[in-house]
């Protein structure tokens, strides 16, 4: 696997002729300069800036648009190879442009490209330097051959510096330090290969790229035409004061970090080295392999009993601090489980660096993790899932349809789940818009899990009651992807169980979307669909969810199949549970026919033709007539020892119900988390005013009350997932309703 810093997908249309990208350090007014004169001159380019360590230009970046700045733990990247590969990869992927133009500091514009490139890459016609010596150059070729039979090595000097162009496809393949073999083209050379302007040419021809002098790149005094790019002895802006508007277009380097000055030392990326400014919230990830060429994170040593997990974008990343810092500060310490184990997933590392500059207190909690959909995949899974989600440009089957950023989303859940099968025994997955509302204890929550997890659903499919045989549903409104995934895989050879108009009848809830499960299961599901897929053995996972049409969450997907392929998961029925329970309560209170509208908990709508209530969604079990006949501490019990609940969904009507949510915060009850879409009126109504929630907890709700009363935005679209511009437009969007 390739492990990279992946930058947010570009802002402008893809596949434009030429990007730019500006590799700096410091020199404010010369890279200053330099971004608004490629704006002036390509107006329609995109353009990355790099700061290895040095100044943040992120400012300077933003005035002229289609701009992305990303600040980099300091590497000498100029003399090592890792990291300075790998950047500019990164560039080139989000760049989205046919050739990337790299551009430093003392590169002078000249004026528009009049010449056409003519190989995979070209620069200066560097005759001044030296060749390289023939053992190298025999070796480069006799590599270069081995990709691509008619390679010639074409320019025997180097050249590859400010004003040099690469094919981004060429990049993207050959820009990656592991594939170079650096002891033995250093024996053949000397310490200079690992200088970016010799290590590129020879990372593009051992994998078969040709590069060249290029009419279009010079150096200042050395050529008689003036070319478009020109490295300028004369270094101009250098060393020269800021303007009063320039200043607000620069800002100092991050703390934390010395200086690196040593040649072909710094074999990490960026995100390796990441625990410096981050205090071990960065995850590496190890190269081991999961299911579907997916990856794991490696080893924390013992195994958390309960972990939390949830994906994240830049729209929800306050909500995610505001849990992180509430699930940290609510739990108890000394029940044998320590600091709660908090992994939370972000599309790029770009989000994650972003999320902890803004929230660096929350990044800082012992216990709390990030890591990355990118270091989970290969990079040809991550553009082809990425393509396709950006464009909905997959298969659909039937009615089961996710728009793009819906199947993003799920992905996530998914490989981030099946990662953490080293850290975690158990994950409970929940949303961004989660959190504790009062004091609990992680070994307690786990405790009804302790021999297998509890999946609660709601199935009146086999009872014999008049109407029980009608589907009741799906709270995620998709029981057509359900039905679909079934067909294709889990009934291919096994339809004697369930099979055509008697699964079409079967009626599955997934009880309040509580998900709690393993990522051996997970595991184990995913490589139950890859071994059904009629494709080649090795096919990733990310080409069989595109191949066969989209996959609902991890739940969902799990319970589509009906079989269960992990011991560690144990499905549970509510509705039979509670008959074996409570029988007489039940017979009282519970119907199966749910097409007969939904009741609220206080006790509207309960009636139907003079009968029980239906008894298949989560505030039914909590209903005054189950109150009534069963007693409030029983009740709550049952919830969370019998169905392993311990947590309310935002989306039923307890909150709305004062009797309701006293039942199952009173007495015992480990209840203690609101989840999935919590921030509403409801429940910072109902939190505000009960005995159970403590006041610390009320005060970081008072303070964030407007979350509740104003709504998260929910952009379904997927640059508001994947982009940094993203998170800054989220922020000062917020930030401007304050005012």
């Amino acid at each position: 696997m390739r492990a990279m810093l992946v930058p947010a997908p570009a802002p402008a249309p893809a596949n434009v002729k030429w990007g730019f990208y500006l590799h700096v350090f410091n020199q404010p007014k010369a890279v200053i300069r330099k971004i608004q004169q490629v704006r002036s001159m390509y107006a329609e380019s995109p353009i990355y800036v790099v700061s290895d360590g040095g100044l943040d230009f992120s400012a300077a970046c933003a005035s002229v648009g289609k701009c992305h700045f990303s600040w980099r733990p300091p590497a000498n990247d100029r003399i090592n190879p890792k990291p300075f590969l790998a950047r500019f990869r990164d560039a080139a992927l989000w760049l989205h442009a046919e050739y990337v133009v790299m551009l430093e500091p003392d590169t002078k514009l000249n004026g528009p490209i009049t010449h056409p490139p003519t190989a995979d890459a070209g620069g200066v016609r560097d005759v001044w330097n030296p060749e390289l010596s023939k053992g190298l150059c025999e070796y480069m070729t006799a590599m270069g051959k081995k990709r691509r039979p008619d390679f010639v090595l074409r320019w025997r000097h180097w050249g590859l510096t400010g004003g040099t162009y690469i094919r981004a496809a060429a990049a993207l393949d050959a820009f990656d330090a592991d594939l170079v073999d650096w002891e033995t083209v250093e024996l053949l050379e000397d310490g200079k290969v690992y200088d970016s302007d010799v290590a590129m040419p020879i990372a593009l021809s051992i994998r078969g790229f040709e590069f060249e002098p290029w009419l279009d790149a010079g150096q200042e005094g050395r050529q008689t035409h003036v070319p478009a790019f020109e490295h300028a002895w004369s270094k101009p802006y250098y060393n020269q004061p800021l303007t009063e508007d320039e200043t607000k277009l620069v800002a100092g380097p991050h703390p934390g970090y010395g200086n690196v000055t040593c040649r072909g030392c710094i074999w990490q990326l960026d995100e390796e080295r990441g625990f410096d400014l981050m205090g071990g919230f960065w995850l590496n990830m190890t190269k081991a392999g999961g299911p579907g060429r997916t990856q794991l994170l490696g080893s924390a040593g013992r195994r958390s009993e309960l972990c939390f997990f949830w994906p994240t974008y830049p729209p929800h990343f306050k909500v995610t601090s505001i849990r992180l810092e509430l699930q940290s500060s609510l739990a108890e310490v000394n029940d044998g489980a320590g600091v709660p184990a908090q992994y939370v997933l972000f599309d790029n590392s770009d989000l994650l660096r972003e999320f902890c500059r803004r929230y660096a207190a929350a990044c800082a909690l012992q216990g709390a993790h990030g890591f990355t959909l990118m270091s989970l995949m290969e990079l040809a899974d991550f553009q082809q899932l990425y393509g396709a989600c950006a464009s909905n440009a997959y298969r659909r089957d039937g009615r089961c349809s996710l728009a793009g950023w819906a199947l993003w989303q799920s992905m996530k859940k998914l490989l981030g789940t099946s990662s953490l099968h080293a850290r975690c025994s158990r994950v409970w997955l929940a949303d961004s818009e989660s959190f504790p509302f009062r004091r609990y204890s992680v070994a307690a929550l786990a405790q009804p899990h302790a021999h297998q997890v509890l999946w609660p659903y709601a199935d009146w499919s086999t009872r014999s009651q008049e109407g029980c045989s009608g589907r009741i549903g799906s709270l995620f409104g998709q029981p057509d992807c359900i039905m679909s995934l079934a067909k294709r895989f889990a009934f291919k050879s096994e339809s004697e169980r369930y099979s055509g108009d008697a699964f079409a009848k079967q009626a599955w809830w997934e009880l309040n979307d509580f998900w709690m499960t393993t990522p051996a299961f997970v595991q184990a599901t995913v490589l139950y669909l890859l071994n059904k897929s009629a494709q080649v053995t090795d096919e990733s996972f990310i080409s069989l969810v595109l191949r066969e049409g989209p996959i609902p969450d991890v739940q969902l997907l799990a319970r589509a199949s009906y079989i269960m392929l992990d011991r560690s998961v144990r499905a549970v029925n509510a509705v039979e549970e509670l008959q074996h329970t409570f029988p007489e309560a039940f017979d009282r209170c519970c119907s199966c026919k749910a097409d007969q509208g939904r009741h609220d908990c206080n006790g509207t709508r309960q009636a139907i033709e003079g009968g029980p209530v239906p008894c298949w969604a989560g505030e039914h079990f909590v209903g005054p007539c189950l109150r009534g006949h069963t007693g409030a501490g029983p009740l709550a019990d049952f919830v969370f020892s019998k169905l392993g609940i311990f947590s309310l969904s935002a989306q039923n009507g307890m909150f709305t119900t004062p009797e309701a949510l006293d039942v199952l915060l009173g007495g015992p009850s480990q209840i203690a988390f609101v989840h999935n879409n919590a921030y509403t009126a409801p429940v910072y109504e109902a939190l505000a005013v009960s005995a159970a929630v403590p006041g610390s907890v009320k005060d970081v709700l008072a303070r964030n009350r407007e979350l509740f009363y104003r709504g998260l935005r929910k952009e379904q679209r997927l640059d508001a997932y994947t982009s940094v511009d993203g998170a800054t437009k989220a922020v000062e969007e917020e930030e401007d309703e304050k005012e």
